[in-house]
């Protein structure tokens, strides 16, 4: 099973456009919030994102405002949704609200915010725009076994390890003529980020006494 990962597109079309090229080849895509820079942005990006080729799920970024994830196809995946793919369990967690209350070891989180004090959350110039709370369920060792986010589009890198819980955030960069995304292939277990349309770096899924994968 084959997901791709992005964050804060931000409304831009031409990326959006590339994304719907792309989308055929994966089970499951995941927008980690952002998907607008405007509200006025939702009906254009709703119009490609209706005929998108592959499941999506997706969380509210802070661009979405009063709107959240309601002006999706109802179809999809948005803000408080929680499903079961690849044998586990998939939390949306809306922007700016409490954590679940009722925490899952081994669950996968789609949050905006990345968990503070992570190379994910502070960006090149030194500025952490993590959340404080998850940053602490994470290093306390009591985070999901993953979460996919995004906020920051300059981090000090695209993938972390908080407590047993890794952190994606593909990064944005609204110069390049490509998005760049990850691509998680929950069957090999491996991550891999690609930056204007080239593969850079690879991780893997689990770590020596994290959670399993794939789960048992």
């Amino acid at each position: 099973m084959l997901l791709l990962h992005l964050s804060d597109i931000h409304g831009h079309l031409p990326w959006y456009r590339h994304l719907h090229r792309l989308a055929r080849h994966f089970d499951l895509v995941v927008i980690t919030g952002d998907l607008l820079d405007r509200e006025e942005d939702a009906p254009a990006v709703g119009e490609i994102l209706a005929t998108l080729p592959a499941p999506l799920a997706v969380c509210s970024g802070n661009h979405e405002g009063r709107l959240g994830t309601a002006w999706l196809p109802t179809a999809w995946h948005g803000d408080g949704a929680a499903f079961e793919f690849g044998g586990r369990r998939w939390r949306c967690l809306p922007w700016a609200e409490p954590l679940p209350a009722d925490r899952g070891a081994g669950e996968i989180w789609l949050s905006h915010a990345p968990p503070s004090r992570s190379h994910v959350a502070v960006s090149r110039y030194g500025f952490d725009f993590g959340d404080d709370e998850l940053g602490a369920l994470c290093r306390r060792g009591r985070g999901p076994a993953l979460v996919l986010c995004g906020h920051v589009h300059t981090p000090r890198h695209w993938q972390d390890r908080i407590g047993g819980t890794l952190a994606l955030n593909p990064g944005s960069d609204r110069r390049a003529p490509l998005p760049p995304f990850n691509v998680v292939d929950l069957r090999r277990g491996i991550v891999t980020h690609h930056r204007n349309g080239h593969r850079r770096e690879q991780t893997a899924l689990f770590a020596r006494g994290g959670f399993p994968w794939p789960p048992r």
